[in-house]
């Protein structure tokens, strides 16, 4: 499902309009990632955390010229299911 898909979803379940939607999709999602840089994590009770993770650096090497070279560290989201919403998931039929 892409946005556009999630966008008509939510309108249609809610009952507003697309744009509307769209709106409070758009103030959702940003809202998610101010808190994940604030606060490094947020946890929907039953569903999952989103999680701020720091890759440390590590060393590469370039197949073709054997050169190595060092990768600086990065900061990255990670997701994990919550074990509630694993076991709703067991349960549907696909």
């Amino acid at each position: 499902m892409d946005n556009e898909e999630l966008v008509v979803k939510l309108s249609k379940k809610l009952r507003i309009t697309q744009k509307k939607s769209h709106e409070f999709l758009t103030a959702f999602v940003e809202e998610i990632g101010n808190e994940i840089v604030v606060e490094k994590k947020v946890d929907f009770l039953d569903f999952g955390e989103f999680r701020m993770r720091l890759k440390e650096q590590q060393i590469s090497e370039n197949t073709r010229t054997n050169k190595k070279y060092l990768l600086p560290p990065k900061m990255f989201v990670n997701f994990a299911l919550h074990s509630e919403f694993k076991k709703y998931l067991k349960t549907l039929k696909l």
